[in-house]
């Protein structure tokens, strides 16, 4: 999936016209946790974590872009188990590819793909105690995830070929990380992020 994915990106760059290309340095929370069924005895709470990284948007003809880059996302749950509350900490990293169209000079939307790496090794927080270095594939889970991405951004002039970004995205996973046959868990998350879009 990592090789296909990268190849995707990188004919999709080489693809593009050289009309029009920025780079955005961008900043925020990302809210959301895990959709779950056929796991008894436990519920779930979504949660807010910090992200942050850079994407590059590569202009195809008027109106319209192409969207990737990198994303450090800051993952946050809390499984209750037995009336005992535990908060999961961890970071994927992110790969975005979107198709972006430009509705009007300051805003414009995206739609596309995403796909996740996860750190090996995830936090957990209960009862005042935390451990740190807990396996995924140990509670039954790929580290891995991948879905569908929609994008709405807000570009403020600050100067020429300088923007102020406010960007706001949903993702909606569509891989099923439980490795336990008969349960499934899908992750659904919100963006929003802000930051600097440089133009050349």
């Amino acid at each position: 999936m990592k090789k296909l994915l990268a190849l995707m990106v990188c004919g999709m760059v080489f693809s593009v016209g050289a009309e029009a290309a920025s780079i955005n340095v961008l900043g925020g929370i990302t809210s959301g946790g895990p959709s779950v069924s056929g796991i008894a005895g436990s519920t779930y709470k979504s949660g807010t974590g910090i992200t942050y990284g850079a994407t590059v948007d590569f202009g195809m003809m008027p109106a319209f872009a192409i969207e990737t880059g990198i994303l450090s996302v800051g993952k946050k749950f809390t499984q209750t188990t037995a009336g005992v509350g535990a908060v999961v900490t961890t970071r994927a990293y992110e790969v975005p590819l979107l198709l972006r169209f430009t509705a009007l000079p300051i805003l414009d939307f995206g739609g596309g793909v995403y796909y996740q790496s996860y750190n090996s090794t995830y936090d957990a927080e209960a009862l005042g105690v935390k451990t740190t270095g807990n396996s995924w594939s140990a509670a039954g889970l790929k580290s891995t995830d991948f879905g569908l991405k929609l994008s709405a951004r807000l570009l403020l002039p600050i100067a020429p070929m300088l923007h102020f970004v406010i960007d706001g995205a949903y993702k909606m996973g569509l891989a099923n990380m439980s490795s336990n046959s008969g349960a499934t868990w899908k992750n659904n998350e919100i963006d929003a992020l802000g930051g600097i879009s440089i133009g050349f």
